[in-house]
């Protein structure tokens, strides 16, 4: 079996993704080459149209290869098959469920030798099995006689009680077994004696160091605002909150964030009618600046220059000139836009705002229907009243029917008062969650986004592991990937 891969020139060392997709090519000039500088996007795609070949093979040797052919796992019910031979994703499991209806127990009856592919489950009913051996271990639920650790909400809510209503029902049971009090009684008090602050990371360390010296005061880690769920840091003269999320700890599989969980945070804290910001590590570490900037700006700190938007002359500026603008003062960086408009004062850039009239909305192209996609200002400057004057300068030269746009959830204070409505816009949706792809391996600091890895995508890049059989999540996590979840958008429309 052959496969192409990329060889470094200098420290041999192979890689699957030669068309560095995942940016693990890139990554590796960084650390192998003391003074290498990444050039952008543009400078790639003019260097291919160029030479015929990627940017990257200055120093990579772009090569087809001989592979062993890899080991993998298939349904005995069917010809699916993946590479986690070992179940340790847990794909093999889900796919018995969904697609067969076969649970592990009757996998299991049919193929007792392959107890190994689910370790998890063969130790909890080891663990069953010991516990029942012995009448301290557990109690009996008096409804359905299932024995039992100790009696939960979650048991009783099968059978459409809680607790309060069991132990009225049945005042002189136990709801917890002899051995199940000991243990918590024993781990309390050891972990009262041992009790530590929790963790802070260094990131987050430096972001509280900031806030302080621009005279932000607020409390730390405060549990007690939301009753148990902890907010890094509360400002409570502002109303707002701000959560630091470092990547790994954040991600769903490895650190248990599922879809919904950095949204019901925000939700709380709306409830109360605070604000919640939420900043992800390569924000901080790879658009500090920028980041500081927009925490200047929410708490009215900025010292930056003043000018007002009459100052400025508005002119379509080219895609090169723009995505280093984007770069230097927008938080998403570049974009993939074909109307660039910057605002010039004194013949310096200033502002840049940019639209899009290819995305598909409603199932086809309708080319006057544009996104506003970016608008940024140079973090040095406060340009008064440039918004304003960017979109009506797009509005009176190419006419459009409907604008939209999308604001994003992390750092949208309030959906009803914000730049998007002063300029005119109406709020017409709220999406929910969405996900970019992670791979500590490959970057700590880097998220991937999931349009470079649909099902057709994966096809082409990964033959050796797609199947149309799979998910795009199965599959992700074949290659090694995690999610992380946002907190979703607003969409905002301007109707003519």
């Amino acid at each position: 079996m052959k496969k192409i891969v990329a060889i470094c020139k200098k420290t041999k060392k192979v890689f699957d993704d030669f068309k560095n997709t995942s940016g693990a090519l890139t990554k590796h000039l960084l650390d192998t080459y003391e003074n290498f500088e990444n050039t952008s996007s543009f400078i790639k795609r003019q260097y291919r149209k160029k030479y015929g070949k990627f940017w990257h093979e200055q120093f990579f040797d772009i090569v087809e290869i001989e592979i062993e052919q890899e080991k993998t796992k298939k349904c005995p019910y069917c010809n699916w098959t993946t590479k986690d031979v070992d179940n340790k994703s847990g794909q093999f499991s889900y796919h018995l469920l969904k697609k067969h209806k076969i649970t592990i127990e009757n996998y299991l009856n049919d193929f007792p030798l392959e107890e190994t592919l689910f370790k998890t489950f063969v130790k909890e009913r080891k663990d069953k099995k010991e516990m029942l051996s012995n009448e301290d271990n557990f109690i009996t639920c008096k409804i359905c006689n299932k024995q039992l650790k100790t009696l939960t909400n979650t048991h009783l809510k099968k059978h459409d009680m809680n607790l309060e209503d069991y132990r009225n029902i049945f005042p002189n049971e136990e709801y917890h077994s002899s051995n199940f009090i000991n243990k918590t009684t024993k781990n309390l008090k050891v972990a009262t004696t041992k009790i530590k602050k929790s963790f802070i990371s260094k990131p987050e360390l430096s972001l509280k160091e900031f806030l302080t010296s621009i005279d932000i005061d607020f409390e730390k880690n405060n549990r007690k605002f939301l009753n148990g769920v902890e907010i890094d840091i509360i400002n409570h003269q502002n109303k707002i909150g701000i959560e630091f999320n470092g990547n790994l700890y954040h991600s769903e599989k490895y650190g248990g964030k599922l879809k919904k969980f950095h949204l019901l945070k925000t939700e709380l804290m709306n409830k109360k009618e605070y604000s919640l910001i939420h900043i992800f590590e390569d924000e901080w570490e790879l658009k500090n600046e920028i980041v500081k900037n927009k925490l200047k700006h929410i708490f009215n700190k900025s010292s930056a220059i003043k000018i007002h938007a009459r100052k400025c002359q508005v002119n379509e500026v080219d895609s090169n000139t723009k995505n280093i603008f984007l770069n230097n003062n927008h938080i998403q960086g570049e974009d993939r836009s074909n109307i660039h408009l910057g605002a010039f004062c004194d013949n310096k850039l200033v502002a840049i705002m940019t639209f899009d009239n290819n995305r598909q909305m409603n199932g086809k192209n309708d080319v006057m229907t544009y996104e506003l996609k970016r608008f940024c200002v140079d973090i040095n400057y406060t340009v008064v009243g440039i918004a304003g004057k960017l979109l009506s300068y797009f509005i009176k030269t190419y006419n459009p029917n409907k604008i939209i746009s999308f604001a994003d959830r992390r750092w949208t204070l309030d959906k009803k008062n914000n730049l998007y409505v002063k300029l005119g816009f109406k709020l017409t949706k709220i999406l929910s969650p969405d996900y970019t792809y992670y791979n500590s391996k490959i970057s700590r600091l880097k998220r991937f986004h999931k349009f470079s890895f649909g099902k057709s995508s994966l096809r082409e890049k990964f033959p050796e592991i797609y199947s149309k059989n799979k998910t795009e999540w199965e599959m992700m996590q074949e290659l090694g990937y995690d999610r992380i979840w946002d907190c979703g958008k607003f969409k905002y429309e301007m109707t003519f």
